[in-house]
């Protein structure tokens, strides 16, 4: 039965937009426009689950929690996760103490909330069922105490019936109780006979067990998760390293195991790696799942104070994830289940990179440059263009990615390759090129030092009448990274180019701030930002202000009607782009 979610959200197109990617991934919802609604619908439906914001008229989400746990103690295990702008620690910590059990920040990363939903509904399941064991081993006690077991008889009531017990507790448990209970007489009752266990042969462990069971046509869904850079940091910190490492490994396999739905499984492999096994998803929801993961891990680690500067910089995370061939009986005959699981996905992976390379290799022979044009508020043509591959390149790139949507590797080949195709176009095209082309470049290319050096050295072997016509634009820089390296990557660019540019995560200069940063033009992407830019517009015009303030342009991407344009226009954008 699918849970029940109710979204207490003030804002309404915010509201809507949650409500129905949360009908999409199959959960009951019910909706409410403030803090007031909201307890009213939780006293009234008891859902399952509540998504909460924080600032809002008549009665703040703060105030609904504290009401809620004060006064309404039975509700007192009810997940509550608050969603909000407010990005700051205070307002984190404040969440936290008054009792919420998640904290999400706007705009809404979908994956990251879904995944914490699984989450949380999956404890409350946990929960529930170390309540039943324990109705078990009541009852266990129970049994025991029937005539003719004197020692225990004695301590009950002769007007307590263990029938009635027998049948009260046996409801509560829905007919799981007495097939358990049972079974726990028929062992006790061998070994009073003096009888030999049924099996006789060494039980699997629990992740055998499990593996076993996630076993679908000989195959099962797998995965490993790798942190990496520890190396360069066990050399940095010496004797520190120890306590470093185990804070970063407790960190990694408490957030695996509060991940994980109760088909799944893990084996914590050695002090960097971990083994997953995903047992009722398919594999590209597996590498979703596995992607949600790897997030969590690096923010929960670059987010803890104890570890020091030196342990972040150097600290990343890596997945694989494939569906392998497995059999029971694989399972059953092989001594080293887990190191055989290993190779399967070091195998199937090698196959997924020569695939890759094959698709990169035809890819590079027929990539395009295709010039997107800028528009400014007058409707005229801006000094600069976007260099965008063409249609059956942009197509073949997103079919690599849905293979493997954490693929910093990837990013690499396709930033080199619109790099050199856009120097190429720049060459053959030179007395009708506009001012400016600008070059995406993600983050994570730049972030680290081999993948960064690989490119800084393209880029210096560009000719001077290239280099002057290009505008690197710095894209996907995650919500949570360290200023220090945002800064660094910025630094790199603005180096190699003529105009250095930024896209925006959210609509605010918490955390890296732009105008810090040695760029000239700040973008978002209307596609990812569009739904907050309208349901608060004056936040956007607050951020333009900001960024004008600075001397910072702004340009809106991915836009699709002249009525959008229209309306950051109105908003102070500077630029737009379909």
């Amino acid at each position: 039965m699918a849970a029940t979610i109710l979204c207490v959200e003030d804002e309404s197109a915010v509201r809507e937009l949650i409500v129905d990617e949360l009908k999409h991934e199959g959960y009951h919802t019910i909706e409410a426009e403030d803090g007031e609604a909201g307890l009213d619908a939780i006293l009234n439906h008891k859902p399952d689950l509540v998504l909460c914001d924080i600032t809002m008229p008549n009665m703040s989400g703060d105030q609904l929690l504290v009401e809620l746990r004060s006064s309404h103690p039975e509700y007192s295990e009810l997940p509550f996760i608050f969603l909000t702008a407010l990005a700051d620690r205070e307002h984190i910590v404040a969440g936290k103490r008054a009792g919420a059990d998640d904290y999400l920040t706007k705009p809404i990363d979908f994956d990251l909330l879904l995944a914490t939903i699984e989450v949380r509904l999956e404890q409350v399941r946990r929960i529930n069922l170390r309540k039943d064991e324990e109705l078990v081993k009541l009852y266990k006690s129970l049994q025991e105490s029937k005539p003719g077991n004197s020692s225990a008889a004695s301590s009950l009531s002769g007007e307590v019936r263990l029938s009635d017990i027998s049948q009260s507790v046996g409801k509560r448990l829905n007919g799981r109780l007495v097939p358990l209970a049972e079974e726990f007489g028929k062992t006790a009752s061998r070994q009073a006979a003096g009888e030999p266990p049924v099996n006789t042969h060494p039980l699997p462990s629990k992740f055998e067990t499990k593996l076993a069971a996630a076993i679908n046509d000989d195959s099962v869904v797998a995965g490993k998760v790798q942190l990496l850079g520890l190396d360069e940091i066990k050399s940095s910190l010496g004797a520190q390293w120890d306590s470093h490492a185990q804070q970063v490994l407790r960190i990694s396999a408490r957030t695996i195991e509060q991940r994980l739905a109760s088909g799944d499984t893990f084996e914590v492999v050695d002090s960097e790696k971990f083994l997953i096994c995903f047992g009722s998803l398919d594999e590209r929801e597996a590498q979703i799942k596995a992607h949600a993961i790897l997030r969590e891990i690096r923010e929960k680690v670059l987010g803890t104070d104890s570890i020091d500067a030196a342990v972040k910089d150097s600290f990343g995370i890596a997945s694989e994830v494939h569906r392998v061939p497995l059999s029971e009986t694989d399972i059953s005959e092989e001594s080293d289940v887990v190191g055989l699981l290993l190779s399967r996905i070091d195998e199937a992976a090698h196959r997924a990179r020569e695939q890759e390379r094959t698709a990169i290799a035809t890819m590079v022979d027929s990539a395009r440059i295709v010039p997107g044009p800028v528009s400014t508020t007058r409707g005229a043509k801006a000094p600069f263009a976007m260099a965008l591959f063409d249609k059956q390149t942009n197509s073949d790139i997103l079919m690599l990615r849905k293979a493997r949507p954490d693929n910093s590797e990837l990013d690499v080949e396709i930033d080199a390759l619109r790099l050199g195709r856009t120097a190429e176009w720049l060459c053959e095209n030179q007395f009708n090129a506009p001012p400016v082309l600008i070059v995406d470049v993600s983050f994570s290319t730049l972030d680290r030092k081999k993948s960064r050096d690989q490119y800084l050295q393209l880029c210096s072997s560009l000719t001077e009448a290239a280099t002057a016509h290009l505008a690197f634009h710095l894209r996907s820089v995650p919500i949570d990274s360290l200023p220090s390296r945002v800064e660094a990557a910025a630094h790199a660019i603005r180096r190699n180019s003529r105009v250095a540019m930024f896209e925006l995560q959210e609509l605010s200069l918490a955390g890296v701030n732009p105008c810090e940063l040695p760029i000239q033009v700040a973008t978002c992407d209307y596609r990812r930002l569009g739904p907050r830019i309208e349901a608060r517009p004056e936040e956007f015009r607050k951020l333009v202000k900001a960024l004008h303030s600075s001397k910072i342009r702004t340009l809106v991407t991915g836009l699709t009607s002249k009525a959008q344009m229209k309306s950051l226009f109105e908003l102070g954008a500077d630029f737009v782009a379909s």
